[in-house]
């Protein structure tokens, strides 16, 4: 978001979603979308924030299905390519921020490959100290890329007890991490830990913090990190206090999508304000921090992920 004078301007956006699947999905009803370009708003509030100029550019096409995407501060994009099972890597002509136009160069950049195999990586993000922090799914585990290349397993069992699939990834402001780990679906699930929802400290203790729901996808903070927002392959989008030992209050929710065609809610982000950006099929879900439903980012394929740019204009 750009901010002039600390006064936060209206928002947005060169829209850059780019994990995508087949499917699709609908929020309970309420009132009939206004189409304004790629902007759909239920609300007027969300006119407000979204500027209807706002255009979509789509910067890779030829992969596989796509997810877990991190931007860098040092301007490059990082997303998985669960078909190549790599982390693919964008380096845009210009850098993702605000008063720059990117429609005619977001497409120039040829993709490299980061790392492979990437262990199935659904959810990607960066800790303080510019790490990579990643969710391999396939290989069931949490690792951790140094700035030398070498890669650390932060968490891979749970009392004994392998994870089931880690799903998506955030890095708290306390230098701890939490992360989803959904209930498998593909018979080889055996022995594995409990779903939900998981905080590695800062010293390393893995910990369950958040349980009782089985298929838990996206995972973001509030921008005080003071709160947890989580998505489920249900619908439901939930949120729990963070309390001071970095454990989790009880869970209260905030808005319900509705399944269609077995796909749900997806990734899960914040803006500054508190806002929520849930993907999901025909595109991103906004809900304002008490879980209203704002609106609409219009996409022409089902979303699955998303992140910020370096400054909150492209998302």
């Amino acid at each position: 978001m750009r901010h002039e004078n600390g006064v936060p301007t209206k928002q947005w956006f060169a829209l850059l979603v780019i994990s995508t699947v087949a499917g699709g999905m609908n929020v309970a009803p309420g009132p009939a979308p206004k189409q304004t370009s790629v902007v759909r708003a239920v609300s007027d509030e969300f006119l407000q924030v979204a500027d209807t100029s706002s255009k979509m550019v789509r910067i890779t096409g030829g992969t596989g299905a796509t997810d877990g995407l991190a931007y860098s501060r040092l301007a490059y994009l990082l997303f998985s390519d669960l078909g190549q099972d790599a982390i693919l890597k964008y380096t845009p002509a210009l850098k993702f921020v605000s008063g720059r136009s990117i429609g005619e160069t977001a497409t120039d950049a040829p993709l490299t490959t980061f790392r492979k195999p990437g262990g199935g990586v659904r959810g990607l993000t960066f800790d303080r100290q510019g790490r990579l922090l990643a969710c391999e799914s396939a290989a069931r585990r949490v690792t951790r890329t140094e700035k030398n290349g070498r890669l650390t397993v932060l968490a891979s069992r749970y009392r004994d007890r392998p994870l089931n699939g880690p799903r998506d990834v955030v890095h708290a402001i306390d230098g701890s991490t939490y992360f989803t780990d959904p209930e498998r679906d593909d018979g080889r699930g055996g022995n594995a830990a409990a779903p939900g929802v998981y905080q590695i400290t800062r010293t390393g203790e893995l910990r369950l913090v958040a349980s009782g729901f089985s298929r838990p996808t996206g995972v973001t903070l509030s921008p005080d990190h003071r709160i947890l927002y989580c998505s489920d392959a249900a619908g439901q989008i939930r949120a729990f206090d963070i309390v001071p030992d970095g454990s989790l209050g009880p869970a209260r929710t905030l808005a319900a999508i509705v399944p269609e065609r077995g796909v749900s809610a997806g990734g899960i982000k914040t803006d500054v304000d508190g806002r929520l950006y849930c993907a999901g099929p025909g595109g991103i879900w906004v809900f304002d921090r008490q879980g209203k439903h704002l609106g609409m980012l219009s996409t022409p394929e089902p979303a699955t992920n998303l992140g910020w740019g370096d400054d909150y204009s492209a998302l």
